[in-house]
């Protein structure tokens, strides 16, 4: 459903579309839209499964804006859910804002042989 809404807009033909009770030009929400990926559709799935206080009336006119506005909002949900994210010490775990996963934790001796093969470079 997503990628059909996805593919509707950028296909579109008209001069603006109706994100958010706005009308914007169809350049900036195909611009938008092109820059979606896996971090934003992913984003948009954990909104369309929390729970919602109002109903929503128009679906296509929601998703059109959940999408348009996903590609900044995407960014900060996922450093959201690295706060969230915590270990048994009950602290958070560090965790890369470019890629949302966990650093890896290395013994001494990994860092040996790593520093190794760095110098053989």
């Amino acid at each position: 459903m997503l990628y059909e809404m996805i593919c509707e807009v950028v296909n579109s033909k008209v001069a603006k579309v109706r994100i958010n009770k706005e009308e914007i030009s169809l350049n900036v929400v195909k611009s938008n839209y092109l820059k979606i990926g896996k971090p934003e559709i992913l984003h948009v799935l954990d909104i369309l499964n929390e729970p919602k206080e109002d109903n929503i009336r128009n679906l296509s006119s929601y998703l059109k804006t959940v999408l348009y506005n996903s590609i900044w909002l995407a960014k900060e949900h996922c450093k959201q859910k690295i706060l969230n994210t915590t270990n048994s010490k009950t602290e958070p775990i560090q965790k890369s804002n470019f890629n949302c996963f966990p650093h890896r934790e290395y013994s001494s001796e990994e860092w040996e042989e790593l520093k190794q093969k760095l110098a053989v470079i």
